[in-house]
């Protein structure tokens, strides 16, 4: 048997939702994590989520998977409704304005009817994130790379309604941009992360400034890999 979508029954037992072999979210799921057992997602905690990011107006109700007129879309908190993007990036609110909007939206959900993540956006924020898949769902375990993240940055970190992902925020700025170096995601500039306030055991509760350690595992993983740092906006756009 291998991973598979879950719902909740009435009666409380997470169960795999019937699906055919071409169904998308299963063969993600099973390229994933070959598994001989049932696996529920993650269900996100709001109110865990630190208040450093609580407290941060750059919350989006959505984001834009979908498109309107050849435009890609966000969703209102006033109304629901999908509109375009503006050209400065999605439109950002308060934590309470997003929490309150979509509890208010019930077709707003999650994969499994569970409560969807919250997108919050990086962009003009003192955050920076890294996003690695080091998890095993199962037993909890971190891979080698991602005890090593975990012990150097000595940060927030939360694990993904997957259960897979992990995701450690810290206060501090990427000197290299964006990175993806072996699968690890280095993010600060525009991009959009999913706090799920499911905090990864042995992490602290809080964002931390990390800027020495930021600095010091980037030049890591890229040694790691066998590149060079990256020095100007050219060489990044190349990796």
């Amino acid at each position: 048997m291998t991973l598979r979508n879950y719902e909740r029954t009435p009666a409380g037992e997470w169960v795999p939702i019937p699906s055919d072999d071409s169904s998308f979210l299963s063969d993600l799921l099973a390229d994933r994590w070959p598994s001989t057992l049932p696996r529920p997602p993650v269900e996100p905690d709001w109110d865990r989520i630190p208040k450093e990011l609580q407290d941060t107006p750059s919350w989006v109700l959505s984001t834009g998977s979908e498109d309107l007129d050849g435009q890609r879309t966000e969703t209102g908190p006033e109304t629901g409704e999908r509109r375009p993007i503006p050209p400065d990036g999605p439109t950002r609110h308060p934590f309470d304005v997003i929490t309150r909007a979509m509890e208010g939206l019930p077709n707003l959900k999650g994969f499994s009817n569970l409560k969807p993540p919250l997108h919050f956006f990086l962009m003009g924020t003192p955050f920076t994130a890294i996003t690695l898949a080091a998890r095993n769902p199962e037993t909890g375990e971190l891979s080698e790379l991602g005890e090593l993240v975990m012990h150097t940055l000595d940060t927030y970190g939360q694990i993904s309604q997957w259960g897979d992902v992990v995701t450690f925020v810290l206060r501090g700025v990427s000197r290299f941009g964006n990175l993806d170096v072996g699968g690890t995601m280095v993010s600060g500039a525009n991009v959009i992360i999913h706090p799920t306030g499911v905090r990864l055991p042995g992490t602290p509760t809080t964002i931390n400034d990390r800027q020495e350690q930021l600095d010091s595992l980037c030049g890591f993983l890229l040694a790691r890999a066998g590149r060079e740092a990256p020095q100007s906006d050219e060489d990044l756009s190349a990796r």
